[in-house]
């Protein structure tokens, strides 16, 4: 295997991880992770369904966003939803970049798998 290959893979596992267990634990304890959800959105989805299931659909999106990026299938795209996934959490909560500060390389890792997998690399 050569480095490319091996720094690809990874970045896709770490990445990976870290979709995963946001989404398993957001399950496991709703409460702790609906707060990361703008007050507008909430409200704003309030209107047509509860937030819990916000949070669960959103929980599975994760879920399927860590299997693509652990595929390693068109990394390109995936690199750059997970990177915009994340990039979206810390700049809605950035009052709370005492916990989101470990998110904003988590952007850059995503951003690092996408320029990584561009074909001609």
């Amino acid at each position: 295997m050569n480095n490319t290959t091996i720094v690809s893979i990874l970045l896709r596992v770490g990445i990976a991880f870290s979709f995963l267990y946001a989404a398993i634990q957001s399950f496991r304890d709703p409460v702790s992770w609906i707060g990361f959800f703008p007050v507008w959105l909430q409200d704003f989805t309030g209107m047509f369904m509860e937030i819990e299931t916000l949070l669960a659909m959103f929980s599975v999106v994760e879920i399927i966003v860590a299997i693509w990026i652990l595929s390693g299938w068109r990394g390109l795209y995936s690199g750059f939803l997970g990177a915009s996934m994340v990039a979206g959490i810390v700049v809605t909560n950035f009052a709370a970049l005492d916990i989101l500060f470990r998110d904003i390389p988590i952007v850059f890792s995503c951003l690092a798998y996408a320029f990584l997998s561009r074909r001609g690399n």
